[in-house]
């Protein structure tokens, strides 16, 4: 089973940042090493960590499956 959960940014977990420019907030993944990767609607060179356009959903639940160590075949 694998479970998606959105604001826990305070727990030791493995998490994936999503960056907003309108946002205008800082990387929290810069600071996080529990930070394993960052989706982001703007180009984030600065970050040794994976960058995901915010929009490409394939791959970002692929890493997620990688991350998690389950497969991505349907049914697995």
């Amino acid at each position: 089973d694998l479970v998606l959960i959105e604001g826990f940014k305070q727990y030791n977990h493995a998490k994936l940042e999503v960056s907003r420019e309108a946002s205008e907030k800082p990387l929290i993944a810069q600071n996080d090493p529990t930070i394993r990767a960052v989706a982001a609607d703007t180009c984030l060179v600065e970050l040794e960590l994976p960058v995901f356009g915010a929009d490409d959903i394939e791959a970002i639940a692929d890493f997620i499956l990688h991350e998690a160590g389950l497969s991505a075949q349907a049914g697995g």
